[in-house]
C-alpha cells in the first residue's frame, strides 16, 4: 500500500509538472509530432487513450484500478485474438471461447475478393473499445511491474482479487505478450506511446503513417464497400490495444498479409473509414480456427480477410 501511494503521488506530480510546462499538450503528444509528425494524424484509439482525454466514457482516472471491466471486454479481448491466425494453446483458447459467443449473423472473416470490387455489400459490427486505460507516462510505465513471474505483486498493487475473472484477464494479457513469436514474427508489449513509436520505427524505418478503423459508436447494419486502397504490400506492423489497468499495446510484424484502407457507405449514406487485413498465407493456423468454419475452407487456400477493430492501430512506412 505505501508504495501505490507513493506511484499515485509520483504520478500526480508528473500530471502537474508537465501542465505547468506543455500547457495542454502532453508529452506523448509532442513526442508524437517530433517523431512520427505533423502530417501523421493521431489514431483516435491513441488520442483516448491520453492522459487527460475524455474517451468513450469521459474517465480521466488514467491509473483508476479496472476491478469492473465493461461487459464487452470478453469478446472484444478475444475478437483481438482469434484474428491473430496462431495456433498457439493462449490464442486457440480464445477462439473456441468466441466461438461461444452469441451470434449476430454480422460477416467476421470473408475472402479478399470480397473486399477488392466496390459494391460489395456485408453486414459489419464494429464494436467500441473495450475500456478506457490510459498511457502512462514513459517513466512511470518503465516503473511497473509487467512481468508473468511478479503476478501476485500485480494484482496486489491494482487491488484485484487474485480469484476474479479479471485477474485471470490480466494474467493473460501478461502470458500473450512472454509468448514467443511464432516463425517470422516480430512482437513486442508497448506500455507507453512513446516506447511504441520507438519500436515501430526499429522495425519499419523513420518514415511511418498509423491507420485505424474510425468509428464514434457502436455500429451493426449493412455496408457497401465504396473503395479498398492498398496501405502497403507486405511490410507493415500491427498494434493491439489489451484489456489491463492501463493502457498496453501487443505489437506484432504481419508477414504474408496485405492490408487496405477501405471507405465504406451504410444505409443512411454514412461514410466511415475502416482498416482491413488479408491474410495470404492460412497454412499455420490451427484447423479449429473460426474462420475456417465459417468460411467452410481449409488452412492454405484463398486469402482470408476481416476489418480490424477500433482499438488496433496499422503500421506502415510512408
Amino acid at each position: 500500500m505505501e508504495f501505490q501511494i507513493l506511484f499515485l503521488l509520483a504520478f500526480a506530480l508528473i500530471i502537474s509538472t508537465w501542465t505547468s510546462i506543455y500547457g495542454k499538450e502532453s508529452p506523448a503528444e509532442i513526442y508524437w509530432k517530433t517523431n512520427v509528425g505533423n502530417d501523421i494524424t493521431m489514431p483516435k484509439v491513441f488520442k483516448d487513450a491520453l492522459l487527460g482525454s475524455q474517451g468513450n466514457k469521459k474517465d480521466n482516472n488514467a491509473v483508476k484500478t479496472r476491478q469492473n471491466f465493461d461487459k464487452n471486454v470478453a469478446r472484444v479481448y478475444a475478437q483481438q485474438l482469434v484474428r491473430e491466425g496462431s495456433g498457439d494453446k493462449i490464442r486457440y483458447n480464445a477462439v473456441q471461447a468466441y466461438a461461444q459467443l452469441p451470434t449476430d449473423n454480422s460477416v467476421i472473416f470473408f475472402f479478399e475478393k470480397d473486399l477488392v470490387h466496390p459494391g460489395s455489400r456485408m453486414k459489419l459490427h464494429f464494436l467500441m473499445g473495450a475500456q478506457e486505460a490510459k498511457f502512462m507516462p514513459t517513466q512511470l510505465a518503465n516503473s511497473i511491474t509487467f512481468s508473468s513471474t511478479k503476478l501476485p505483486q500485480i494484482l496486489k498493487f491494482f487491488d484485484v482479487n487474485p480469484k476474479s475473472e479479471n485477474a485471470k484477464i490480466i494474467e493473460e494479457t501478461i502470458t500473450m505478450c512472454e509468448s514467443k513469436p511464432i516463425k517470422g514474427e516480430s512482437k513486442s508489449c508497448e506500455t507507453s506511446l512513446e516506447s511504441m513509436v520507438n519500436y515501430v520505427k526499429s522495425r519499419l524505418g523513420k518514415q511511418v503513417k498509423a491507420l485505424s478503423t474510425e468509428i464514434n459508436e457502436e455500429t451493426k447494419q449493412d455496408y457497401t464497400i465504396e473503395s479498398a486502397q492498398k496501405i502497403n504490400n507486405e511490410k507493415n506492423l500491427v498494434c493491439h490495444k489489451m484489456v489491463y489497468p492501463y493502457a498496453v499495446f501487443y505489437c506484432h510484424t504481419l508477414s504474408k498479409t496485405d492490408a487496405y484502407q477501405v471507405s465504406l457507405i451504410d444505409t443512411h449514406g454514412k461514410k466511415i473509414r475502416a482498416v482491413a487485413v488479408c491474410h495470404k498465407d492460412t497454412s499455420p493456423w490451427s484447423e479449429g480456427h473460426i474462420a475456417f468454419q465459417l468460411l467452410k475452407v481449409k488452412p492454405g487456400g484463398a486469402p482470408i480477410c476481416h476489418f480490424l477493430d477500433v482499438d488496433t492501430v496499422i503500421w506502415a512506412p510512408k
